[in-house]
């Protein structure tokens, strides 16, 4: 063995301090390693692999260095620490495993058997609601503000009878809470920002699925106490005691025939009641597993937001110019048709009927064709937005020229699809379709008004304005007794005789939200109408159990709790 190297001393390295031994080589003062010197005349290792030194098949560092014997020093391996989860994670943990089922079992199984939502629904809603308030980092204004509005529309679920609205409500006040998880993780969010479309794909999607599996890691700590030790055992016993229970139930039922009728009927009703139980209980389980990520995220958030989202410039491939063309065909298109139906499109803003077609067949022609069109001028626009290269991170004035040009066309758009549908209302009445349609042309519009103001002037936070004009007109399609007013509306003109083609009977397309509004004109109908009114509300007396309950229905006189 050579115990020198070149430069005359144990290694090149400047360090002339002792290895991890404590002495080096032949107890001179440096640490011989597989840089420079070799041993048994291999250069630089001591293995044939370059750069690695072995001992007993195990490959080292090359800088790793080498005690008096020869062998490595130890290597120590950094392991990951796991997670580590508080009491109180581990309560919510379970918690969320039992909102999950009250999930399934109060809102969804009704919904998809019945077709109906009332109390129970609005019951697990506010159960999420009060979660969320409860697990939550911080409580600012903007927090209660989206607590008390996800709870109020918690109750309206409870209190409408309009299925549509019941579960927009839904879903809705699902939004607010799963959004405000999002914004109280970081202040940099806690109001909407520009990138609302990123920030929504984050707040719904990125932060609650990367947490959702926290869940188990937070009941798995919650049962290494005391309290878990005795609910483990517990089930142990539970699970032990089957087989004598079922053996002492047997014989039990042979003694006696009136244990064996009770029996029977356990097995026929309970057995089925513990399979759908179980059923919830294994689909509420994924639900648990979001809410609970997206609290847990929420309270574990580290790194700052970005200011742009995640639409940074590497997204935007799109040069401004070949964006700007691509919209052109679009426009040319609109000018074309414009000025071909110019006559007819005009006759509904004048209330005029083309000569040979009717009312329907005109207000219904290319109606949803328009809604259509305005929807895929929203998306062109988005394109431009999202994709399209900037100037010194500005919006390219020619980007801003065609979102101008497609909004302008878009809002004639909707206007002539507006003109036609009041026109049809004026002639036939309201229907829920039609209320809905005209409530959503309307927010369509305010929307292109924004996005135009937006593209001239750049300093208007446009998602902030349309989060709040949809606030306000949702909670007035929500809170207004929709079917109330419709049946105000067309029974006020069908007694006046304003409104010929109507029908009593079409009353029955409405829920008992109305209600109120027949029972007020009942004694001015005729004999016929009236008849067809009972029948109506008769109608309204449909199927169902509590959780389909509403407090229109009790208004209605409709009992279900006895179902």
């Amino acid at each position: 063995m050579n115990e020198n190297n070149n430069n005359g001393s144990m290694n090149n390295s400047a360090d002339p301090n002792m290895n991890n031994a404590g002495m080096g080589a032949a107890g001179m003062g440096g640490s011989m390693n597989n840089m420079g010197g070799n041993i048994n005349g291999i250069p630089g290792n001591i293995s044939g692999i370059p750069g690695m030194s072995s001992a007993g098949g195990v490959g080292y560092p090359q800088n790793a260095g080498m005690n008096m014997y020869g062998v490595p020093p130890m290597t120590y391996i950094p392991l990951i620490k796991p997670k580590e989860y508080t009491a109180k994670e581990s309560v919510f943990a379970f918690i969320a495993l039992a909102l999950g089922f009250a999930f399934i079992k109060l809102l969804c199984a009704p919904l998809l058997v019945d077709m109906g939502m009332g109390f129970g629904a609005s019951v697990a809603m506010l159960l999420l609601t009060a979660y969320c308030a409860a697990y939550t980092k911080t409580r600012d204004r903007g927090h209660i503000f989206r607590i008390v509005l996800a709870a109020a529309f918690s109750v309206n679920i409870g209190i409408c009878s309009m299925l549509l609205i019941q579960f927009l409500d839904a879903v809705f006040a699902m939004m607010l809470l799963i959004y405000d998880r999002f914004a109280v993780s970081d202040d940099s969010v806690r109001r909407i920002r520009r990138v609302l479309l990123t920030d929504a794909a984050t707040a719904f999607g990125v932060a609650p699925l990367s947490a959702a599996g926290d869940m188990f890691g937070a009941v798995r700590s919650g049962t290494r106490g005391k309290t878990g030790t005795a609910v483990k055992n517990t089930i142990i016993g539970l699970i032990v005691a089957i087989p004598s229970t079922v053996i002492v139930a047997m014989l039990l039922s042979s003694a006696d025939q009136g244990f064996a009728n009770i029996m029977t009927n356990i097995a026929e009703n309970g057995l089925e009641n513990v399979l759908v139980a179980c059923v919830q209980i294994g689909v509420g389980i994924p639900a648990a597993m979001y809410l609970f990520g997206s609290c847990f995220s929420s309270w574990h958030r580290e790194e700052p937001y970005s200011e742009n989202g995640y639409m940074t410039e590497a997204a935007r491939i799109i040069p401004a110019t070949a964006g700007v063309i691509s919209a052109v065909p679009l426009c040319i298109m609109y000018v074309v048709f414009f000025c071909s139906q110019i006559n007819n499109y005009l006759s509904s803003f004048i209330k005029v009927l083309p000569t040979g077609e009717t009312y329907a067949e005109y207000a219904r022609q290319g109606f949803f064709e328009l809604c259509f069109v305005a929807l895929i001028d929203l998306a062109v626009i988005g394109m431009l937005h999202f994709f399209c290269k900037r100037i010194d991170g500005k919006k390219a004035n020619s980007v801003r020229i065609m979102t101008i040009v497609l909004c302008v066309f878009t809002l004639l758009l909707i206007a002539t699809a507006l003109a036609k549908m009041a026109l049809y209302i004026s002639v036939y009445g309201l229907t829920q379709l039609r209320t809905y349609t005209s409530w959503f042309m309307i927010l369509l519009a305010i929307l292109f008004v924004l996005i135009m103001l937006s593209a001239i002037n750049e300093k208007i936070n446009a998602p902030r304005i349309m989060t709040a004009v949809f606030i306000v007109m949702f909670s007035a399609l929500s809170f207004l007794n929709t079917d109330g007013y419709i049946a105000q509306y067309n029974l006020e003109r069908y007694m006046s005789g304003s409104l010929q083609h109507y029908n009593v009977s079409d009353l029955s397309e409405l829920s008992s939200g109305a209600y109120p509004v027949v029972a007020k004109y009942m004694d001015s109908f005729s004999e016929t109408d009236r008849e067809k009114a009972e029948n109506v509300i008769k109608q309204w007396h449909a199927s169902g159990d509590f959780r389909t309950h509403t407090v229109n229905d009790i208004l209605a006189g409709i009992d279900r709790f006895s179902a």
